[in-house]
């Protein structure tokens, strides 16, 4: 999903916090003190493109006649 994501332009932030790595490097230390933003939306713009680059894809079957 990060790869997917981040090769279509998502923030590393924002990946991070859709996956909720509080211990990663923009999530702990002095960051995690002061930045209190919950990126909402941008965590559902996140997701838009990952269903995108899964499912934007897919090729409907279609049943024999």
């Amino acid at each position: 999903m990060t790869s997917a994501c981040a090769e279509r332009s998502v923030s590393f932030e924002v990946l991070d916090t859709l996956l909720n790595h509080a211990a990663a490097t923009s999530r702990g230390g002095l960051r995690s003190v002061y930045n209190r933003a919950s990126l909402i939306e941008q965590m559902r713009q996140a997701v838009e493109v990952w269903d995108g680059a899964v499912f934007g894809n897919i090729i409907p079957m279609r049943r024999p006649a």
